[in-house]
């Protein structure tokens, strides 16, 4: 029975070749067979932090919705437009090599598992791409971002509750670190692709508001102050 292996690097490094029976073989997948002799297997790595690492991240996963098809949303920490043709998407068993598609500083961008049935579903969404065509599983997965050099730039594990409700699972704040399951929630509804999540909008909201509030109390202060001195004076008159 042939073997597969498929070389997954820790973030922080990058894969750079098989040595199989003391050949170099670069591809990150390769297939054993029960034919041929083998002596020796090693998957070589490199200690390497990629550039955009902790910049591109996985923001909001969609993993239950017949509609719109499994979509995955990728958000750009930085002010600098990222080009991502060649760049790569696993999830436990398929990889994904992205096409020709960009994403803004600052911005969002979506890997569909049907673009033509994600677009139906969300027609103001703006910066999409596709398809992976295959399914996320809805319990348990793995999902990573591989840059053209082979390495690792952003990993996600996730495992879930069972539910036949739709629902997304969204990164909490664009700032915290995706890695931690607690930075995460399960919100029902069919998510916000191309959009800020829905905690992060209402955190945003909830600082404005006591923002004002804050600026009215001391506003309402100094009103009282200025009253009370007024009072004062008239009284010394």
């Amino acid at each position: 029975m042939p073997i597969d292996l498929n070389a997954t690097p820790d973030l922080g490094y990058r894969f750079l070749y098989w040595v199989v029976n003391g050949e170099k073989i670069k591809e990150r997948s390769i297939t054993l067979s029960p034919e041929e002799p083998i002596t020796k297997v090693r998957a070589v790595f490199q200690p390497y932090r990629h550039p955009l690492q902790d910049v591109l991240i996985v923001n909001e996963i969609s993993c239950n919705n017949k509609s719109s098809g499994d979509w995955i949303e990728l958000f750009n920490r930085s002010d600098k437009t990222v080009k991502l043709e060649g760049w790569l998407l696993e999830d436990s068993k398929h990889t994904f090599e992205i096409p020709e598609a960009s994403i803004g500083g600052r911005e969002y961008l979506v890997l569909c598992q049907d673009a033509g049935r994600f677009k139906e579903t969300f027609p103001e969404s703006y910066n999409f791409t596709g398809d992976f065509e295959f399914g996320l599983n809805k319990r348990r997965e793995h999902i990573a971002l591989y840059a053209p050099d082979g390495a690792l730039v952003d990993v996600v594990d996730y495992e879930l509750p069972p539910t036949d409700t739709v629902f997304s699972l969204d990164l909490l704040l664009p700032t915290l670190d995706n890695g931690d399951p607690e930075n995460w929630e399960m919100r029902e509804g069919e998510g916000s692709p191309n959009k800020a999540n829905a905690y992060f909008v209402e955190s945003s909201l909830r600082a404005e508001r006591e923002r004002w509030l804050r600026i009215g109390g001391a506003a309402g202060i100094l009103v009282l102050s200025i009253i009370l001195l007024i009072l004062r004076a008239q009284r010394k008159i």
